[in-house]
């Protein structure tokens, strides 16, 4: 009995994510990329992440060729991380800091057409830093920003896909 009384509770959960509209990451209606092809400008992480992520999109070709005509393109014209500290202890060492990543960015239609000009996004992550293992706290903060490209990069394909869907007004 309580088997079934599971496989019943199991069954209900189920259904109920599937009739909220709940989707995997990238699995949703509107997870792929707005254009076929893409090239993308800029040698920054956040390029890298987006050279990365685009060709494992469904329908979706990574160009390496920046001469080739219809195709979308997006240009990172900066990235920029810096990191300011939050908080010190008694003795006047930080103890806390905040990491941030700034990214400008460009993109244009296969067409040529702008879809969107100078935008920026900014991520920032706070973390405690330990003055006694100080080679552990670089690596953390490496971390962080590396994450914090990934997440820009997924935030620039987003507001792609909003803008070439929904037009101007999604910006």
């Amino acid at each position: 009995m309580t088997a079934l009384l599971r496989r019943l509770t199991a069954l209900l959960l189920i259904s109920l994510l599937a009739a909220c509209g709940f989707h995997l990451r990238g699995q949703g209606p509107n997870s792929g990329f707005a254009y076929p092809e893409a090239y993308v400008d800029g040698n920054g992480g956040v390029a890298q992440q987006l050279r990365l992520y685009l060709p494992l999109l469904p329908n979706v070709k990574l160009v390496k060729d920046a001469t080739v005509k219809d195709v979308a393109k997006i240009s990172i014209a900066s990235e920029t991380s810096n990191s300011t500290v939050l908080t010190i202890n008694s003795s006047g060492q930080a103890t806390e800091y905040l990491t941030s990543l700034v990214v400008t960015f460009s993109a244009w239609r296969p067409d040529g057409s702008a879809i969107m000009e100078s935008q920026q996004i900014t991520l920032s992550r706070s973390y405690s830093y330990d003055p006694n293992n100080p080679i552990a706290m670089t690596g953390e903060s490496n971390r962080l920003i590396k994450d914090m490209q990934q997440d820009a990069s997924q935030l620039i394909l987003r507001r792609i896909n909003a803008v070439a869907t929904h037009g101007q007004d999604a910006r």
